[in-house]
């Protein structure tokens, strides 16, 4: 008998073993999973197979849960009410049903579920049951509650330090007033230590006012910030400098701004990151050198991130600092030599991490400072809350 009818006749006699051995492959694969309860359901929503995950989840063994209903894990609200049931018609409906909420072991103890059920069809398409899927993630979900409440108290912080700012400038106004009032119409008749005195409260209720201005700008970066768009950093940077022209000449200080890039971005405050920057590198430079800043762009046009950095050479700072002068109010100089409320850095950091970005600084001290952006290049479209 030729080859191809040995072949032909012997199609049939293997074809059925290997559907065999491919079933009992998956079976044991589907048993020895651990990390997800998977079991097999009838069209009544009764449990028909059982794996080892269901057993380490739901703490039931196969022989206390077979031909038993699946309402068995639901609360007893949700039972009562029939989530159950609903669950198997629209997965029936539709094919898949998947949900999130609490479900119960045995003994009572809850936990948070991700669930999926599948509706398991024959070839001809006619429904023999379902297929669910369930795992335990209330590690995750303690872990999410955290995370939003921590949000929660930080957008609440800095609310209280927005409307604490506005409330406090009236007061501190005042007192500047009253105080230059004072002057005008007592100060003949002021000792010289009463005149330090007053000098000493302007000064303080000015830096006051410094600080609470600072701490403003802070808190809008994300209560007042603008919608993405494309942005020229061309033209940002063109501003900038247009807007420094007589720090610039007063300083004396060269700028390159080398070709940059277009991204998606607030202009607003890729405006105000650049300037702070390059303010801060005018402020702390040398004396014996003529400031040298310079501006620009790293990475290829197809790439997801961009790398732009403002160098100079300046007085630089310790290595060690280098995270350290991001912090709010933290100062490496005294007021006396550098004036400023310690803010500016914090401001540029928290500007790059609502871009999806961020801003690390390299140097040492009396060798300049180099400052590397990084930013996404494009952002996915936003809702008009962003």
């Amino acid at each position: 008998m030729p080859p191809s009818h040995l072949s032909l006749l012997g199609a049939e006699s293997i074809a059925e073993p290997a559907a065999e051995l491919a079933d009992g492959f998956y079976r044991r694969l589907v048993e020895s999973v651990t990390d997800y309860a998977i079991y097999r359901l009838g069209l009544d929503g009764r449990i028909s197979s059982w794996n080892a995950g269901a057993e380490r989840f739901k703490h039931y063994t196969e022989t206390e849960v077979l031909g038993r209903h699946f309402s068995l894990f639901y609360t007893r609200a949700e039972a009562e009410a029939g989530k159950p049931q609903r669950a198997l018609t629209l997965a029936l409906q539709t094919g898949r049903f998947e949900d999130y909420g609490w479900r119960v072991r045995k003994g009572g103890e809850s936990f948070w579920a991700h669930v999926i059920i599948d509706l398991i069809r024959d070839d001809a398409g006619v429904p023999l049951g379902f297929a669910k899927i369930t795992r335990d993630i209330s590690d995750r979900r303690a872990i999410e509650m955290r995370l939003n409440d921590l949000q929660r108290s930080h957008q609440e912080l800095e609310q209280f330090i927005h409307v604490a700012s506005h409330d406090l400038r009236e007061p501190l106004r005042k007192v500047l007033a009253f105080s230059d009032l004072i002057a005008l119409d007592d100060g003949a008749a002021l000792s010289p230590a009463s005149h330090a005195y007053l000098a000493s409260i302007c000064a303080a209720t000015r830096r006051m006012q410094a600080l609470l201005d600072s701490l403003l700008s802070l808190t809008k970066v994300t209560s007042e910030g603008q919608l993405f768009s494309r942005c020229d950093l061309n033209d940002v940077a063109a501003e900038v400098l247009s807007d420094l022209a007589v720090a610039i000449r007063e300083t004396g200080a060269r700028i390159d701004v080398a070709p940059l890039a277009v991204i998606d971005a607030d202009p607003a405050q890729m405006r105000q990151l650049l300037q702070n920057l390059i303010e801060n590198a005018m402020k702390y430079r040398r004396d014996d050198l003529t400031p040298h800043i310079t501006v620009r762009c790293f990475g290829a046009v197809s790439a997801p991130h961009l790398t732009l950095q403002v160098a100079d050479n300046g007085i630089g700072f310790d290595p060690q600092y280098g995270e350290r002068i991001f912090g709010i109010f933290q100062r490496l100089h005294t007021r006396d030599q550098y004036s400023g409320a310690g803010v500016g850095l914090a401001i540029c950091r928290k500007i790059c991490r609502r871009h999806g970005g961020d801003i690390t600084a390299t140097s040492n001290a009396g060798q300049g400072a180099s400052f590397l952006i990084t930013l996404p290049r494009a952002h996915a479209p936003q809702g008009a809350g962003a």
